[in-house]
C-alpha cells in the first residue's frame, strides 16, 4: 500500500501543467564517438526527427540519423533510425522544456564494422536527456546527450553524441 502512495505522489508531482511542451520537428548536428573495447573513434552525426506529445509529460518520437566516422581506420556513412519514448519534466517557465528519452535504434550497413562484427544491421538501445529552449513562440534550440548501446554479442559498442539543433512546431 505504501508503494501505491509513493507512486501516486510522484505522479501528482510530475503530472502538472507543461507550458512549453508541444509536438515539434527538429534538425541537429552532433559531435560524438563510437567507443568499443576501450577505443573511441571520432564521429559526426546529423539528423532529422519529430516528437508528438501524446499526454501531458509524455511523447513519442521518430528520427533518422546519418553517421560519419572521421577517425582513421574506417571511413563511410551509415544511417540509423530511432523510435523513442520521451518524458518531459514539470517546469515553471514557458521557454525551458527538460526531458529524458529511451528507445530502439536500427543501424544499417557497417554500423558495427569497427567492432569486428558483420557489416549488416545492428539493433541498439538508446537513452539520453536534454532540453528544448523556445526562444520564439514556434522556434527553439535543442540541446541533448544521446547514447546508443549494442548490448548483444561481441564487444559492446556505444554510439554517443552531444546534440545541438533547431526545433520547430
Amino acid at each position: 500500500m505504501s508503494q501505491f502512495k509513493l507512486f501516486l505522489a510522484v505522479g501528482l508531482f510530475f503530472g502538472g501543467s507543461l507550458l512549453a511542451q508541444q509536438s515539434h520537428l527538429y534538425a541537429y548536428a552532433a559531435p560524438g564517438g563510437i567507443s568499443v573495447a576501450g577505443e573511441t573513434g571520432k564521429v559526426l552525426y546529423g539528423g532529422l526527427g519529430g516528437e508528438a506529445i501524446v499526454h501531458p509529460g509524455f511523447g513519442l518520437g521518430l528520427e533518422g540519423v546519418v553517421v560519419r566516422q572521421v577517425s582513421a581506420g574506417w571511413h563511410g556513412l551509415f544511417p540509423m533510425i530511432s523510435t523513442n519514448f520521451y518524458y518531459h519534466f514539470v517546469h515553471f517557465q514557458d521557454r525551458m522544456d527538460p526531458f529524458v528519452t529511451v528507445g530502439y535504434t536500427a543501424a544499417f550497413r557497417g554500423a558495427h564494422h569497427e567492432a569486428g562484427q558483420d557489416p549488416g544491421e545492428a539493433n541498439l538501445i538508446n537513452f539520453g536527456g536534454g532540453f528544448n529552449y523556445w526562444f520564439r513562440p514556434r522556434t527553439g534550440v535543442k540541446i541533448e546527450f544521446r547514447d546508443h548501446l549494442r548490448p548483444s554479442r561481441g564487444p559492446n559498442a556505444n554510439y554517443w553524441s552531444f546534440r545541438i539543433g533547431l526545433t520547430f512546431h
